[in-house]
């Protein structure tokens, strides 16, 4: 298995947790679990199944979900994670494609699941 296999199957296993953890928080339908992402059902499907693009889910996709109110915290903490550990390159992303990833995440969510100080990914989510 090539390195970069491995990290997409690490990405796609953070994907599918936001699934259960929606499950785990009581949102087992795919119309409750659209809603509460906050995006269609056919969005919410591809998102929950696990069947997006290799390169992960898209920034303005996280934007919408980490924006409704409807979010349980936990699978907000999942989100957050994910941005995380994409922007640490934990998923084998290009530094190109990672900086045009952040920038299009919001920045209020860049900041929410930026690192303890000291994590050396300061330069990658936009700290000066």
């Amino acid at each position: 298995m090539h390195a970069s296999d491995s990290a997409r199957i690490q990405q796609r296993l953070k994907i599918e947790e936001i699934g259960t953890t929606l499950a785990e928080c009581g949102f087992v339908a795919l119309d409750e679990q659209a809603y509460v992402l906050g995006l269609s059902r056919s969005t919410a499907w591809t998102v929950i199944r696990g069947m997006h693009k290799t390169s992960g889910l898209s920034a303005m996709t996280i934007n919408r979900m980490l924006a409704t109110g409807r979010l349980p915290p936990r699978v907000r903490l999942k989100l957050l994670e994910y941005i995380a550990e994409k922007m640490s390159e934990a998923y084998g992303d290009r530094k190109h494609s990672l900086e045009a990833f952040a920038n299009r995440i919001s920045p209020m969510h860049m900041h929410a699941a930026r690192p303890p100080q000291g994590g050396g990914d300061e330069q990658m989510f936009g700290a000066k």
